[in-house]
């Protein structure tokens, strides 16, 4: 199965200093693209590979294509609605049918890579006072229906393939989610689409078609979910603002957790902001307000960092 791929600035550059720093290897060779060779844009905010291997580089002045020699650019025309929706790119995402959904500061627009041509379909309801704009992520469930979850309010909408509608899930408080803001939009391997809020977790079921909620604490006060990140087929991690969580095995399964324990090798804080799997050594690391955590499942232990070189500067 082909994994698609996002590439996070902030995770790559941040992990390649963290290699050079701890283990002293500094052999990286950078290849360096710019304007001049054929960039829209020198400011890129989203890197994409497609199933091909092409990457989408996403601009303040429009979407890029790169087949590893040349790049062919895509700029809204105002007057052609057949035309990318909008030129500040902020979110990239391929689909089943391996149509490239690309979300701008007007909406989302799809693109069909065979005969490269864009389409507008996301349409919000007339009477609908809410704004689709600059989206952050998007993610497919298994029906085939578009969740965007947007930027800056954290509202989540649901674009029905069949339908060819889109609606607003927390736009207001008749809404699943109410009006509470997403924090993270995470689909699984197991095509589950998981909301993180301020209320707790919550998944979009599929058979009864609603947005349930995801019990973490046995029915305890509800915690602040920031992100979630999943270990191969099974583990669901969920970084919350209280520790961290492992959901095992399914929905069915068991929870466990882990929180800051003085006198012990555990994690560094108990807020937890962003989460890392590596497939590759099978560590999870942890980014919290008080340094960096890696587990190791197999060790069932904890590896801190708390300071840098730079810890004083």
């Amino acid at each position: 199965m082909f994994v698609k791929k996002t590439i996070n600035f902030r995770s790559t550059i941040w992990l390649g200093f963290l290699a050079c720093s701890l283990f002293g290897q500094s052999d990286f060779s950078f290849k360096n693209i710019s304007v001049k060779d054929g960039l829209a844009e020198s400011t890129v905010k989203v890197i994409y590979e497609d199933h091909e291997g092409f990457i989408y580089f996403g601009t303040e002045n429009g979407l890029d294509i790169y087949n590893g020699y040349e790049f062919k650019n895509y700029i809204m025309n105002s007057f052609d609605n057949a035309s990318i929706l909008g030129n500040k790119i902020s979110c990239i995402y391929e689909d089943s049918n391996n149509m490239i959904w690309v979300g701008t500061e007007l909406g989302v627009s799809r693109f069909d890579p065979v005969n490269r041509t864009f389409s507008r379909p996301v349409k919000l309801n007339e009477k609908s006072q809410a704004v689709l704009n600059n989206p952050e992520t998007m993610a497919e469930d298994e029906t085939g229906n578009i969740w965007i979850k947007l930027s800056d309010s954290g509202l989540i909408f649901q674009h029905n393939i069949n339908e060819q509608t889109t609606d607003c899930l927390n736009c207001n408080t008749d809404s699943s989610l109410e009006n509470e803001p997403v924090n993270v939009l995470y689909k699984d391997q197991n095509n589950i689409v998981w909301f993180g809020t301020k209320l707790g977790l919550f998944y979009f079921n599929i058979e009864s078609g609603a947005i349930t909620k995801f019990d973490l604490t046995n029915g305890l006060n509800s915690v602040s979910v920031n992100d979630i990140e999943q270990a191969g087929t099974s583990d669901l991690w969920v970084g919350t603002n209280v520790g961290l969580f492992r959901v095992r095995n399914g929905m069915n399964g068991t929870i466990d957790v882990f929180k800051k324990e003085k006198g012990s090798i555990s994690i560094v804080s108990n807020f937890v902001k962003d989460l890392e799997w590596n497939g590759e050594k099978n560590e999870l690391w942890i980014a919290t307000n008080d340094g960096l955590s890696r587990y190791v499942p197999e060790e069932d232990k904890f590896y801190n960092i708390k300071t840098t070189p730079f810890a004083d500067s």
